[in-house]
Formats: C-alpha cells, structure tokens, sequence
C-alpha cells in the first residue's frame, strides 16, 4: 500500500507483483470548492496506458484511488511511471501533456483548476527492492 499526502513523492521507487494491492490517498492543501474526478496513466517511455482504478472523492477533493496489480493495473513487468490528473468533473487532460503541464509547478497547475501526482515504480523483480 503506497499512501501519500501531497505531490512530494518519497525517493525509493516502490515495487510491485502481481495480486499487490495499489492504494493512493491523495489530499489538497485545502478543501476544493467544486467537485473532482481523477483519470490515472501509467507511462513507459512514449506508450501511456489508461487505468480503470476505483475511486472515491470526498467534498472537500482528496482522492482515494485503489487498485490490484495485473487486473485493474493490467502492467507488464517493468519501470513505470504513473500520473493521476485530478481536475474539475468532465476536464480531461491528453496524457502527451502531462509532462509539460508537471514542469510548470503545483502553483501553476493549482491556478488552472488541476493536480498532478506522479511517481515512479516497478513491477516484478522486486527481491531486494522496496516491496509493496
């Protein structure tokens, strides 16, 4: 189970095996006054994969994302990285653009309405590694 609060990410890239469970909590420094959804992409170099995580959102827009690796995070074994866009309901992203829009910074994503998470992981060849 990975949990985190806010964008900082923790230095070791996590591993995953298939039948791990993927858990995301994510909260905004401060409530949200509308609601949210969340659409995730795993990346591996050019090639982005929509996942179908279950989420739930609360009023105040944290998200809980949920998911168990090699069914709803259907991921060959490798280096990935994911992205969860939480925006404004209906406000879709283009996955090529996440990168650009993650080098601006949280305050200006903030000023558009939008949070980016993102994180590096692996799946499979985790002897040794940090297990999840």
């Amino acid at each position: 189970v990975l949990q985190v609060r806010s964008t900082a990410s923790a230095a070791s890239r996590p591993c995953f095996s298939n039948g791990s469970e993927l858990q995301l909590l994510l909260r905004p420094k401060s409530a949200v006054p509308f609601a949210v959804h969340s659409t995730v992409y795993a990346q591996r170099g050019q090639t982005w994969q929509t996942l179908s995580l279950s989420s739930q959102a609360d009023p105040e827009g944290s998200m809980r994302l949920l998911g168990e690796i090699g069914r709803e995070i259907p991921l060959t074994p490798g280096e990935w990285t994911l992205w969860v866009v939480i925006a404004p309901h209906k406000r879709q992203i283009a996955p090529d653009r996440l990168p650009a829009l993650y080098q601006q910074g949280q305050a200006a994503l903030a000023a558009q309405q939008l949070a980016l998470y993102k994180r590096e992981f692996t799946i499979g060849g985790c002897s040794g590694a940090a297990h999840e």
